[in-house]
């Protein structure tokens, strides 16, 4: 993914802030994916009742103005922090 780093920051920037900021919210969006989307599962992993994901996963929503609800919204929640930790999304040279 970094060779299209310059391509895809504008798409995936937005999650960019939130993840930083809310780190509890980037994990709640990890272990759902890693949990087959279950509200269930995803408290159970985490020790947390599934009304406080589903809170989560809505404030994540709020946040970047995605949706892990859809493929889209998921994939993006996990490629743009994933991505910035990385460092893909450092400072640009200026021309």
């Amino acid at each position: 993914m970094f060779p299209q780093t310059d391509r895809l920051a504008p798409l995936l920037e937005p999650a960019v802030g939130p993840a930083a900021s809310h780190p509890e919210l980037s994990l709640a969006v990890r272990a759902f994916a890693d949990n087959g989307s279950s509200l269930t599962a995803t408290g159970r992993a985490l020790r947390l009742h599934p009304d406080t994901v589903k809170y989560r996963l809505n404030r994540r929503r709020e946040l970047s103005g995605w949706d892990v609800h859809t493929w889209h919204g998921l994939s993006a929640s996990l490629l743009g922090p994933g991505l910035a930790q990385a460092g893909a999304f450092g400072p640009r040279e200026r021309g």
